[in-house]
């Protein structure tokens, strides 16, 4: 749900990029080609919005941010400007690769053990739903920050859609009503969405039209102000009162003092691809990387996908990804993130627990021991000048 921006920016740039250079995607199939561009998300009623921008002249960051904001709209179960995300951008005139970390952050005021009892067990769901499982949003300081470095179009013709959008309402189709019936527990704990989701006591239907005033409210501010129309003034003043009328942890300090970083991107090579992804605190980069790697020397040209062995290889090869993710990725700010878990012998020793034709049970599997690049006992000097190199590694 938090991550839903990457895979938006992700598959705009890589589409404008296809279609802008020659022959950089020529071992990509494609059935059909954009000459100004493509947007792949989840609604089609922020796709469209996307697609004006484009009509406009603007590029594939402008409609990313437009869509972005229009999914806070469309698509409540995901879209939002209350969570936070991460975004890869390639830039076709300079070549340049960057990686955005807009992820929700911890309030300061959180503990390690906020989401445990008095006898120290966890409190069944305390860190999935309510106010205390909520971190500072990062969204709109994300496609803020986008917007600055890449954006072209002027910032409220990319918002001011989406603010009109959930003032004058959408017409909801049978996904949404299907989602909004399936959580309405979850949604009813809380007056404002129930009252919005769930009029007279019951979820809106297909083919009814929703409105949401307060949303087009704080999405007029923001387009109208910027980021600070998020972070501060009246739209940060609700958010600090509603964390504090449900007990909740987000102060005007940890609104007014949240930054969108941008970061080196994860590069790693798979075939004759170099592939890009978001680097730590995104897990999803590393863990792509590493089933890549696992099956990169297998012979996948002779499998077809649904194939049993295909499947086999591939979920073998993930299992062993996700027991590593479940260990050693975190929050660089507050865990050491292995350097190493890209490393090909490391990656040589994790593929000889694949069998190929037996599944291991899941219980056997544990995560692996990345090399550590430098030990406690040892240096690294490295000495240089115009005539000679000199490296010295001692073990």
């Amino acid at each position: 749900m938090r991550n839903w921006i990457s895979g938006a920016v992700a598959v705009v740039c890589l589409a404008v990029m296809c279609v802008g250079l020659s022959g950089g995607c020529s071992d990509i199939g494609v059935t059909r080609y954009y000459e100004r561009g493509a947007i792949a998300c989840t609604s089609p009623i922020a796709a469209q919005i996307g697609r004006e921008v484009f009509e406009q002249g603007g590029n594939a960051v402008d409609a990313a941010v437009a869509v972005g904001f229009a999914l806070a709209v469309a698509y409540p179960r995901a879209g939002n400007i209350g969570g936070g995300g991460f975004a890869v951008v390639h830039d076709s005139e300079t070549g340049k690769i960057s990686a955005l970390d807009f992820r929700e952050k911890a309030p300061l005021a959180a503990t390690e053990t906020m989401f445990l009892d008095s006898l120290g067990e966890v409190i069944e769901n305390a860190s999935l739903l309510g106010p205390k499982a909520a971190g500072v949003p990062g969204t709109v300081a994300g496609l803020r920050a986008l917007w600055e470095a890449y954006g072209s179009l002027p910032w409220e013709d990319l918002v001011r859609p989406s603010a009109v959008l959930a003032d004058t309402g959408f017409v909801v189709d049978s996904a949404l009503a299907a989602d909004l019936e399936a959580h309405r527990e979850e949604l009813c704990g809380f007056e404002e969405s129930c009252v919005l989701f769930f009029p007279e006591g019951r979820a809106v239907r297909p083919g009814e039209r929703i409105r949401m005033p307060d949303l087009a409210g704080t999405l007029f501010a923001i387009a109208a102000e910027g980021a600070d129309g998020f972070y501060k003034w009246r739209t940060a003043e609700k958010i600090v009162a509603t964390m504090e009328k449900y007990g909740g942890l987000i102060s005007s300090e940890d609104l007014a003092s949240y930054e969108a970083l941008w970061r080196d991107p994860l590069h790693f090579r798979f075939d004759r691809h170099d592939i890009y992804s978001m680097p730590p605190p995104s897990s999803g980069g590393i863990a792509l990387g590493q089933i890549l790697k696992l099956l990169e020397p297998m012979d996948f040209g002779a499998l077809f996908p649904q194939s049993p062995k295909y499947m086999h290889l591939f979920a073998e090869a993930s299992r062993l990804a996700y027991a590593d993710r479940a260990t050693h990725l975190g929050d660089p700010d507050f865990h050491d993130v292995p350097k190493t878990l890209l490393d090909e012998q490391y990656l040589d020793r994790r593929r000889q627990l694949i069998d190929p034709n037996h599944a291991t049970p899941s219980k056997n599997i544990r995560e692996g021991s990345p090399p550590v690049i430098e030990g406690e006992e040892t240096t690294h000097i490295s000495v240089c000048d115009g005539t000679v190199s000199y490296t010295h590694l001692r073990a």
